[in-house]
Order: structure tokens, then C-alpha cells, then sequence
């Protein structure tokens, strides 16, 4: 610690709490536990923080939230700890996409909107089977003949029949219905979004399309769960070679949990593929197995979100 006059570019500790976004209390309590320590000290004792302190400190709070402890990245360099939150970043993006794509897996989407071909030529191979449709009309025409869409993103960049789009989104009642626009005028958006009409602004590729598209589908299967007659058992969210590469993967932190909770998702899914097999060998059980199925899938969901978590916590990478 050094000793130094105050500067513009030093805080005293409750201003750069409110920067950092830290309770200055927090602050006090990791300088005393020599977690933190501050560059500069005046002459009269009082701790001021550079703004290189500041960064440090929003660091530390980013991978607290991440679930590391404060113990294990306190002594950390400054580089150390910006490599740290880069592996942090990377896993956790990696794990919601996971998520993303285990809804997705699920959905048969329909994209509809003018020259639409070319606009999702590329994002629609993110999707299994997808129906690419120009027109209204033509989309009609297939639902009445197929009916096996799920979710209808409508684009409504730079379209000529802006009104008929508007008003075919909120008459679609059987599905859930996503606008992806770029600009629209501000009465169309109020009307869509009073009208339950799920927004994605652009710019839109792939990534953010799969990563937006996973938190809406997330949000509506929630709701659905809350009525159990209309219950969808979540699909997985890794799969078998997923949980042995976890199961053999070296923690940063000296761990068995990864290994543990690897079995036990592994397990519960063998049981819920057992209770579908068991359901239709032993009819007159088979509501009662069909309860089994959907309560397993439950627990296995909690578990597996609970693996995605510790995969985060443990710098473990997920392919």
C-alpha cells in the first residue's frame, strides 16, 4: 500500500462503492480480510480507490455472482482474474445456449415474411425442419394442411403489407407468434406487444436470434407447468456423452460434485426413458408411470440446471 495524495482519478470508499456497485460495507469487510487492498492511502489514513481498483472490484463482484468464492479469486492478479472472468463468460454463454437449443430441439417454427429465403438462409439451420413462408395466404394454406407449427416468427423489416402482418399476428391465437422487426413505428409496437405479441428487435443473426427465442420458449413452458393438464416434461439439457465429459473433467477446484451430480442426472434420465417403457408394457398402469416419467423429468431438470451452475463455478467447458 503506498502512500499518496488524493487525485481525481481516487475515490474514497463510498463513492466507489456506488461505481462499483458494491455495498461500501462489502468493501470494509474484504480490506479487512485482506481480500482487497487499495492503492493509495493519505497521510492522514484515509483508503482511496483508483479507478483501477474500481475495475478490479467489479470483477471480483461478476464472478462472485458466477459462483465463486471470495477466498478463491481474492489473490488473484489483475490479469488473472480478467482470464478468469473471460472462462467464466465463455461457459456461461455456452450454458444458456444449451439451454436454448434443448427448447428449441422441441419446436417446428414457421418464418414468415418477404424474401424471407434469403433473410434465413443461414438462421434457419439452427432449427429442425423449419417452413420458410413469403406470404400470409400461402401460410394459411399450409396450416390448414400440415398444422404441425408450433411458433410463427414473422418478419416485419421493411414489409409492404405492414397492416395484414399486424393484423394476421393478433388474430393467431393457436400459436405463439414473434415479431422480428428492426423499426416500427412506435403506435405498431404498443399494439403488438398489447396484443401478447413476443418482440425480438434486430440486428438479428443466429446467436442472438437461438439465444432470444430460448429465454421466450423458456417463459411460456413455465407458465405451462403451472397447469398440470397441460404439462410438457423439459427435454435434457445434456446429453449422455455430455455428462461423461463432465463426469471426467478436471475441475479448477478440487471437486467431486461434477462426478456426482453427473450420475445422478444420468440416473434420473435412465429412470424417465424406463417409467415410458414400463407405461406400455403395463397398460392398466399407465397413468400412474406416465406420473412417474413427468416427475423424474422434474428432478432431473432441477439437477441438470443445478450441473450448469457448477460447470460455471468450476471452469469446466461444455461441447
Amino acid at each position: 500500500m503506498s502512500l499518496n495524495i488524493e487525485t481525481s482519478n481516487d475515490f474514497k470508499i463510498g463513492a466507489a462503492a456506488k461505481l462499483a456497485g458494491i455495498s461500501p460495507n462489502t468493501i470494509r469487510t474484504w480490506i479487512r480480510r485482506n481480500y482487497f487492498t487499495p492503492s493509495h492511502v493519505t497521510e492522514s489514513g484515509n483508503r482511496l480507490i483508483s479507478s483501477e481498483d474500481i475495475k478490479r472490484l467489479v470483477m471480483m463482484k461478476t464472478l462472485i455472482s458466477s459462483g465463486d468464492s471470495i477466498s478463491s479469486i481474492a489473490s488473484l492478479t489483475d490479469d488473472a482474474l480478467a482470464k478468469r472472468l473471460a472462462e467464466a463468460t465463455y461457459i456461461a454463454d455456452s450454458s444458456q445456449s444449451l439451454q436454448s437449443r434443448s427448447l428449441l430441439t422441441n419446436i417446428k417454427p414457421a418464418f414468415l415474411g418477404e424474401n424471407v429465403q434469403a433473410r434465413y438462409g443461414l438462421i434457419s439451420k439452427r432449427f429442425w425442419s423449419p417452413v420458410l413462408i413469403e406470404k400470409i395466404d400461402d401460410l394459411k394454406v399450409y396450416l390448414e394442411k400440415e398444422g404441425d407449427i408450433d411458433i410463427i416468427l414473422i418478419d416485419f423489416r421493411l414489409s409492404s403489407e405492414l397492416r395484414a402482418l399486424v393484423d394476421y399476428a393478433k388474430s393467431e391465437k393457436e400459436r405463439t407468434v414473434v415479431a422480428l422487426f428492426d423499426f416500427l413505428p412506435r403506435e405498431i409496437v404498443k399494439e403488438l406487444s398489447d396484443a401478447d405479441i413476443q418482440l425480438i428487435r434486430g440486428p438479428i443473426n443466429a446467436d442472438y436470434l437461438e439465444k432470444e427465442l430460448g429465454s421466450i420458449l423458456s417463459a411460456i413452458q413455465h407458465k405451462r407447468t403451472s397447469n398440470p393438464l397441460d404439462y410438457t416434461p423439459p427435454a435434457r439439457i445434456f446429453d449422455d456423452a455430455q455428462l461423461s465429459q463432465i463426469s471426467n473433467a478436471q475441475p479448477t477446484i478440487k471437486c467431486e460434485c461434477p462426478r456426482h451430480i453427473s450420475s445422478i442426472v444420468s440416473s434420473l434420465a435412465a429412470f424417465e426413458d424406463y417409467s415410458k417403457i414400463c407405461e406400455v408394457q403395463s397398460t392398466e398402469d399407465r397413468e400412474f408411470h406416465n406420473y412417474l416419467a413427468d416427475e423424474t423429468a422434474r428432478a432431473r431438470h432441477i439437477m441438470e440446471l443445478a450441473l450448469v451452475r457448477l460447470c460455471a463455478h468450476d471452469g469446466i467447458s461444455i461441447t
